[in-house]
């Protein structure tokens, strides 16, 4: 399986997963059906065959959410560190200059520098 990218398409890709096993879930359970219909295989063995389709798409399903899981840590991780962190509430007269975004204070030039 494909690696999740980052951002909104990553949801997009989540629902395509979601769809595609959702095809092969249904129609590995309807052959199943099918050969018990036809008489081909027994109840004794449709209810293993069934136990392992369905511990197989569980495993299948967590592992795709704990890989959607570790990029969004990751995304988070990576903005995380590129946005400075402020301290204490700081006042208008700060040397730096910077909002609480970190962004540059447009205002801090026609403030009162002995504030």
């Amino acid at each position: 399986m494909s690696q999740i990218p980052p951002g909104p398409s990553a949801g997009r890709a989540f629902t395509r997963f979601l769809i595609g096993f959702a095809l092969v879930e249904g129609a590995l359970l309807s052959a199943i059906m099918l050969a018990m219909v036809f008489e081909i295989i027994t109840v004794g063995q449709m209810i293993p065959m069934i136990m392992v389709i369905a511990l197989a798409g569980c495993a299948a399903l967590t592992w795709r959410v704990l890989t959607l899981n570790k990029h969004k840590q990751r995304e988070t991780s990576a903005y995380a560190t590129q946005v400075p962190q402020s301290g204490p509430a700081q006042g208008y007269g700060d040397s730096a200059g910077l909002n609480d975004l970190g962004q540059q204070d447009p205002m801090a030039k026609y403030r009162d520098p002995n504030r």
